[in-house]
Parts: C-alpha cells; structure tokens; sequence
C-alpha cells in the first residue's frame, strides 16, 4: 500500500510538472533543468523540516506536515562543488535530528524522493 502511494504521488508530480510545462533543458545538451523537484513524502504524524545542505552549508529548508507530502523546487545553482548534497530531517517538538544515510546528487535526476518514514522511529 505505501509502495503504491508512493507511486501515485511521484506520477502526479512529474504529470503536473510536464502538463503545459516548456522544457527547461539547457541549450548546453547537458540533459539537467535549471532546477531540481524534491518530494518530501511525510507519512508520520509529527511535522518535519527538511534542510538540504550542500559543501557544509544550508540552501534550503521546508516544513512538511504531518501526513502530507509536499513538493519544493531548488535552483541547481544553490548547489555548490560537485553538486552533492544532504538532507537532514528535524521533527518539530524533538531535539533529534536524522540525516539520511547517503548524499544525494542532483545532477543525476530531476526528481528526488524523500520518505520521512523510512528515516524517523
């Protein structure tokens, strides 16, 4: 059942993104947008806010409900280096936070799931 509403809202999402939508496919051929679609899948009952950090620093934070999922677009010219970057989960009320287990690279993807379960107690 999760697998299957996981599904559902990454369709929505890339259907809702290409609907209408003019490529933003860089003249260069590089194959990547000028920006990168990270859904934030929170189907836990605590709020969370999601921080993604790039060469040690902040570029971008969001709250996310609890039991939503909610969809944010980050610039790839936030992104310093090598382009690599954590994301770090802090549920609101709670003096822990969680990063997840591995970097992620923008560069490889125009759509990053992030799955708050997965990653929280």
């Amino acid at each position: 059942m999760r697998t299957v509403l996981a599904v559902s809202a990454i369709a929505l999402v890339l259907a809702s993104c290409s609907a209408g939508a003019p490529s933003s496919t860089p003249a260069s051929g590089r194959g990547a947008t000028d920006s990168l679609t990270v859904v934030i899948d929170n189907r836990n009952f605590l709020d969370v806010t999601v921080r993604l950090y790039s060469d040690g620093r902040q570029v971008s934070r969001h709250l996310v409900v609890g039991n939503t999922v909610d969809t944010v677009r980050v610039a790839r010219d936030r992104f310093l280096g090598g382009n690599w970057f954590r994301a770090v989960l802090s549920p609101v009320g709670r003096r822990r936070d969680y990063a997840l287990p591995r970097e992620l690279l923008p560069e490889d993807a125009d759509l990053i799931l992030i799955d708050v379960s997965e990653h929280l107690p």
